[in-house]
């Protein structure tokens, strides 16, 4: 790690890039003024100010909708003398940003979140029922569910965090119970009670017989 040598890393996708120099703040600083240069001479573009930043790898870069970082973890390892030698590493990780779920729950019209004022404005979250939904099938209905629950824990299911999309798959359940609810005009408990307590099932038919969908 001689001081003289300046390590960098470029990872690209599309327009979205990310530079981990290992350096100073000023290496930094001239790193994202050449790249700036480069882009508005050579490509007649320009820099988004506002999203091209500067970050310490212990704290969050944005990335294609993941938070990454660095984690300085300690390994300790037991030298032939008998001594124990620790050392450090910095291991990336990725994170999911709580917003990004929160906003694809809104988007999909599946949560509506209220405040609480006399509780300092408390944020008070309630999964809805889906309008847009009601002229379809059972089937239908149950799919679209499925589909946006695997599209986004497919996408993230390699973040360090993945477990916070629990609190996704909840509302999503909890909205999907309630759709139905107002398609048969039903409360939660008949609902689970019609399609199955402990695994939520639509049952149809096919050329081999009856089939159920979870």
């Amino acid at each position: 790690m001689d001081d003289t040598y300046k390590r960098l890393v470029y990872v690209r996708y599309a327009d979205d890039f990310l530079i981990g120099v290992i350096g100073s703040k000023d290496d930094a600083r001239q790193v994202k003024a050449d790249v700036g240069t480069f882009i508005q001479e050579q490509l007649h573009l320009e820099l988004s100010q506002e999203k091209t930043l500067i970050t310490h790898g212990n704290d969050f870069a944005p990335f294609l909708s993941f938070d990454i970082t660095t984690s300085t973890e300690q390994n300790s390892t037991r030298t032939k003398g008998g001594y124990t030698k620790r050392s450090y590493t910095g291991r990336v990780k990725l994170y999911v940003p709580k917003e990004k779920w929160v906003k694809r729950l809104l988007a999909y019209g599946a949560l509506k979140i209220h405040y609480d004022k006399a509780n300092g404005n408390k944020e008070i979250w309630e999964p809805v029922r889906r309008p847009g939904l009601l002229r379809l099938d059972d089937l239908e209905i149950l799919n679209q569910y499925n589909a946006e629950v695997r599209g986004l824990y497919n996408y993230y299911r390699i973040a360090h965090n993945a477990t916070v999309l629990n609190s996704f798959l909840y509302v999503m359940k909890f909205s999907m119970f309630k759709t139905f609810g107002a398609k048969y005009k039903l409360h939660i408990s008949g609902v689970r009670k019609k399609y199955g307590y402990k695994h939520f099932g639509v049952k149809y038919q096919t050329k081999q017989g009856e089939k159920i969908l979870y």
